[in-house]
């Protein structure tokens, strides 16, 4: 893909990454602050062979259309972003390849929201007995889920938003005490 003619070379924003402690397993990684990448893009349809095993080997090969994004000059520090994304998705224009590009910056925001859904809804624990009542619950924890994530996505992008922009008054003010007893729970932790 990287000998694939030039599309165009545009700006991606790179939302700003947590820190990531280093694991006996991985090296960690410091935090890295939201920026601008100028990135390439390629395009051209390819055709994937089946694997070369006895059960596969006589299969026809697949028609897809594969966009290759590369940042070749990216901060200090910073690692590049090198994406190749495959789609039975027809990209035949740069309108086309910008378009699952989008759709690939957004697959984040989305496995958030199943994050949520799984481990802060818990759907995967429902014992319902029908279809039709589970159902009922997935849709529930869908909506809870989307504002779980709303809220996470605006204390971080608007901390300073007021209270009660989105919570009534006894909302705010369970809130209010919940935050008390945590910073009372981590002086105590801190003193001892």
């Amino acid at each position: 893909m990287a000998a694939a003619p030039l599309a165009k070379t545009v700006s991606l924003s790179v939302p700003r990454q947590r820190e990531h402690l280093s694991l006996p397993s991985a090296p960690g990684r410091p935090a890295l602050q939201a920026r601008e990448a100028r990135v390439e893009i390629r395009f051209k349809e390819v055709l994937l062979s089946a694997p070369n095993r006895s059960q596969t080997r006589n299969l026809a090969p697949i028609k897809l259309w594969a966009v290759y994004l590369v940042e070749p000059h990216p901060p200090q520090g910073a690692e590049a972003l090198e994406w190749l994304l495959l789609t039975t998705v027809e990209v035949r224009s740069l309108k086309q390849a910008l378009k699952c590009i989008r759709w690939y910056c957004r697959r984040w925001r989305i496995e958030e929201w199943h994050r949520v859904l799984k481990s802060g809804c818990k759907v995967l624990e429902h014992q319902n007995h029908s279809a039709e009542v589970l159902l009922r619950a997935i849709t529930i924890d869908a909506v809870i889920a989307w504002r779980i994530m709303l809220l996470a996505l605006l204390g971080r992008e608007v901390p300073e938003l007021p209270c009660d922009v989105l919570f009534n008054p006894i909302e705010c003010e369970v809130l209010g005490l919940l935050a008390k007893k945590k910073t009372r729970t981590n002086a105590h932790s801190a003193k001892q």
